[in-house]
């Protein structure tokens, strides 16, 4: 039969050509059939980029960090030199521990909130009580403060965004290498999840950033973007509205150095729920600044803390800036509003579900091989009775080949039988003939004495007569 079908097709080119082109379409269907497999498994991601115009704008949280961060004139009181750098590994090495706490050296020498914004506003309103206020400390920036909205402003211009006026007390302007004033206030606009951390990791929680000098006032249009990811197996996110990677990386440090130590101290952000007593030696303090600059890097590795999938994105543009006039100076102002009411919102979405991919396989399979449904289930019942015509001749080969082995075990039994009666048959005819052999010898025996005893008789008759 195989013979018969390749001589068919050597002779035959139509047939030829017949089985090229299916077994081409086959070939063909089965790639793109696992394609979109592939596809399924691991779909494709695409970006959505889209404008809309809302009724009301969400703004930026603000963390407000004043330059320079201590009164350093008053670190005498505590046995510091007023030169000393605070982030320095022998900072505290003259620090009186004995009648004196961190806590109560930062409280003196920082400046408060009231000090650095004694005037602010919001959305047209001064000291708004829709803003929440929380203040901080950081080793290098000294006590920050951060103001939260609470409420979205359905104003778009300068009177319905921030307005912060800002206290200074520079009495001589001194510049660093770059020409800017080392005088003046940090600002970080940011989602209100994140939160101020180290410059290394700030790439991550985008924030924006602003310097302020002294005796300066500027205006700043703020826009928005918001991205919404899809998390990936090469990419995962965190998909929790109120999830904060920078909160996230500070808690996982802060404790690791905070238990290394066995202490904390006020600019160690732990978690809520984990407390430890404040370091009141220099042994402990040294040991805390000197693995917040050196070992954060090693600490992080032993941190698991994903990027954002919703992520807000706040931009700045500086349209004014200027000096301050002689009655306010060196004091600054900032004003930072949004100009319109456009938001850019950039969106992940999975470029490939189960209805393509059902599409998918029933395009190919009904263009390429040309099977529609009731094809389909054609091909399905041909296979069925080609399994069932399989399994049912493999049970009847097998029934035949059980019925085989009985009839030759029947054969053997028979045959076994017959022998052992042929065997009983000659041991009864051997016994037979011995028997008649053994009367025979008796007759023989018997006719033998009998001749014998007349001779006997004949020759004592013949004695007896002479």
């Amino acid at each position: 039969m195989g013979f018969e079908l390749r001589k068919k097709f050597l002779t035959e080119p139509k047939q030829m050509l017949k089985f090229i082109v299916l077994l081409g379409c086959v070939v063909f269907t089965v790639y793109q059939l696992a394609e979109c497999v592939r596809k399924i498994i691991h779909p494709p991601v695409s970006t959505y980029y889209n404008f809309y115009l809302n009724d009301t704008i969400k703004y930026p949280s603000l963390t407000i960090c004043r330059r320079p961060a201590y009164k350093t004139e008053l670190f005498t009181n505590y046995g510091l030199r007023p030169t000393t750098a605070i982030n320095a590994q022998n900072a505290f090495a003259s620090f009186d521990f004995s009648n004196h706490t961190i806590q109560e050296f930062l409280e003196a020498t920082s400046y408060s909130f009231n000090e650095v914004l004694p005037q602010y506003s919001y959305s047209g309103r001064g000291s708004n009580p829709n803003l929440t206020i929380t203040s901080f400390h950081r080793l290098m920036s000294g006590l920050c403060h951060t103001m939260v909205p609470q409420i979205q402003s359905d104003v778009f211009s300068v009177s319905g965004g921030y307005f912060l006026y800002l206290s200074h007390n520079e009495a001589l302007r001194e510049i660093d290498e770059y020409g800017v004033s080392k005088s003046g206030f940090e600002i970080y606009l940011h989602d209100p999840n994140e939160i101020l951390t180290y410059e290394d990791d700030q790439k991550d929680s985008f924030l924006e950033y602003l310097y302020l000098e002294a005796s300066e006032d500027m205006r700043v249009v703020l826009n928005v973007q918001t991205y919404g990811r899809i998390p990936t197996k090469e990419l995962p996110c965190e998909t929790d509205q109120n999830y904060s990677k920078s909160k996230c990386q500070e808690h996982c440090v802060h404790l690791q150095v905070a238990k290394t130590a066995g202490c904390t101290l006020p600019w160690i952000l732990l978690p809520e729920n984990f407390s430890l007593p404040q370091c009141s030696d220099y042994i402990s303090v040294r040991n805390i600044i000197a693995d917040l600059r050196n070992s954060r890097a090693s600490y992080l590795k032993n941190c698991n803390c994903l990027m954002n999938c919703n992520i807000t994105i706040y931009s700045t543009k500086i349209v004014n800036r200027k000096e301050m006039d002689e009655r306010n100076a060196p004091n600054s102002m900032i004003s930072l509003y949004y100009s319109s009411n456009l938001v850019t919102t950039l969106s992940e979405v999975v470029g490939y579900d189960w209805n393509q991919f059902l599409s998918d396989i029933g395009g190919s399979l009904g263009f390429l091989l040309g099977l529609s449904v009731i094809g389909l289930i054609s091909m399905i019942e041909e296979i069925c009775q080609i399994l069932f015509r399989w399994m049912f001749t493999k049970k009847v080969k097998q029934l035949e080949e059980d019925k085989q082995n009985e009839e030759l075990s029947k054969d053997n039994a028979e045959k076994d039988v017959k022998e052992e009666t042929g065997t009983e048959a000659k041991v009864t005819l051997d016994c037979d003939k011995n028997m008649h052999n053994y009367k025979n010898f008796m007759e023989y025996f018997s006719d033998y004495s009998y001749y014998e005893k007349a001779l006997v008789d004949k020759d004592h008759d013949e004695k007896n007569k002479f």
